[in-house]
């Protein structure tokens, strides 16, 4: 009964939490997939010659939406896509600065691939165990299934034995399974990097190179107007539409965060306004370069982790709790900027305990 009792009083509380994460559904089938096993083991655990459960209607197969963009250079990434999805085991890097959209490509590449697979995203040594289920299931049932996408957000955080895992993975014949990885830095220096070290090293036989926003300054007005459209679809309301001269403003500005910079804008433009017409008096300060950074790392070094949670915290402290404004000071989106307050524990602009830099 004391299950019975805890399952009851935080049902609201669970229910709540679901439906508020409904309107951020970056994540969200994994989340999905990730609670129907939690609650499977319960299952198995009380009554252990009962089947498993069915998989919930939520539990569809991660879907992108499509890469925006008329530029030559958006036009070859398509092309790559095109033509790396029928070489559904081909390990694939992709490459771009920071902003540039490398996980919605990864998406973009997976739903090529794999349309009714299944997309993992691997972050840390602490998902090997969920992602060897995975791939046990996966080669359990190798006449039907449906091929499973393993993305890597930062290859060269990759353990050792994370690495050897995955470049084994990539060796299983038959297996329906592709390794995405992603890299903030351009190829050639990751090929040397050190922390990659030989078991990724040459595993990454084909890549994908994103173009800064600079460079495809021509998409600025497609992509706001597909970022407003999503925005009216989440708020029911009519999309908010860009004026000649705001577009003209957008494609001036140096846009250091990129894609992820422009769809911060356009959310901060769509709490403020709602809909109508952006106008340039609208837009918040853009300037042409990002604001000059200097940090010197102290020769006893420092905990990153602490520094990052210093800097989430003055973000907030900064825009008064708004996490949009936060994520563009910040250079990432609004959905990230949560994760990482979830990582974090922080409240708004506080944090939980004491936060301090502290040498090693």
């Amino acid at each position: 009964m004391l299950l019975h009792e805890l399952l009851r009083s935080r049902r609201e509380e669970v229910l709540e939490a679901c439906s508020a994460e409904r309107h951020h559904p970056q994540g969200l089938d994994q989340l999905a997939r990730y609670i129907t096993d939690y609650f499977d083991d319960i299952v198995r655990l009380l009554t252990p010659d009962s089947a498993s459960l069915a998989p919930l209607p939520l539990l569809r197969p991660a879907v992108a939406t499509p890469i925006v963009g008329a530029s030559p250079a958006i036009a070859r990434v398509r092309l790559g896509i095109e033509q790396l999805a029928h070489r559904s085991r081909t390990a694939v890097l992709i490459s771009g600065d920071r902003g540039t959209g490398r996980r919605h490509c990864a998406l973009a590449l997976h739903a090529a691939t794999y349309p009714e697979g299944e997309f993992f995203e691997f972050h840390s040594s602490a998902d090997l165990a969920e992602l060897e289920k995975r791939v046990a299931d996966l080669r359990s049932h190798v006449a039907t299934a449906t091929g499973l996408t393993v993305y890597l957000p930062n290859v060269t955080d990759a353990t050792v034995d994370v690495q050897r895992y995955l470049a084994d993975l990539l060796q299983i014949p038959l297996l329906q399974c592709r390794l995405i990885g992603s890299s903030s830095d351009g190829v050639a220096k990751l090929s040397s990097d050190a922390r990659l070290r030989t078991y990724l090293a040459s595993a990454f036989s084909s890549k994908l190179l994103l173009p800064p926003l600079r460079a495809r300054k021509g998409d600025i007005g497609l992509l706001a107007a597909h970022f407003a459209e999503q925005l009216a679809a989440r708020g029911g309301t009519p999309a908010l539409e860009f004026s000649a001269t705001a577009i003209d403003a957008m494609q001036g500005h140096a846009w250091p965060g990129n894609v992820a910079d422009l769809a911060n804008v356009v959310e901060q433009l769509w709490h403020e306004l709602g809909s109508g017409v952006v106008e340039m008096a609208h837009l918040p300060a853009l300037g042409d370069q990002a604001a000059s950074l200097s940090f010197s790392l102290p020769p006893t070094g420092i905990v990153f982790a602490d520094l990052e949670r210093i800097v989430l915290a003055q973000a907030l402290a900064m825009t008064g709790n708004n996490q949009s404004r936060a994520a563009i000071l910040l250079g990432m989106t609004r959905d990230q900027l949560r994760y990482r307050m979830a990582k974090f524990e922080i409240v708004g602009a506080g944090v939980r305990g004491t936060s301090r830099l502290k040498n090693r």
